[in-house]
């Protein structure tokens, strides 16, 4: 699993999404980490979601729902791009199909 792959999708989603209604986060490697991790984020006006990969191929998603203060916390293993491309079009779908 390589994290620029993760890059890819922020750009993507930034092109594809409409930007007066949803906002696209990326948050790079930290320098200093003993673990190198990087977070894409989607931001709508009604549902929120948020990808943390880490360089071993660990996930963490997470999903919430703004009107209803409800957030969903998942651990997953992400092993290849199409198990990384999985996780985000659940996120994508989630926060876009709020609004």
């Amino acid at each position: 699993m390589q994290l620029d792959d993760l890059h890819g999708w922020y750009a993507r989603l930034r092109a594809e999404l409409d930007v007066a209604r949803f906002e696209v986060g990326w948050q790079g490697p930290e320098p200093g980490r003993a673990k190198a991790s990087v977070c894409l984020s989607v931001d709508g006006p009604e549902r929120l979601g948020e990808l943390v990969v880490w360089e071993t191929g660990e996930a963490q998603l997470q999903l919430g729902d703004v009107a209803g203060g409800l957030v969903t916390d998942e651990r997953m293993w992400l092993a290849d791009a199409e198990q990384l491309a999985t996780a985000v079009g659940r996120m994508t779908a989630w926060v876009v199909g709020g609004a």
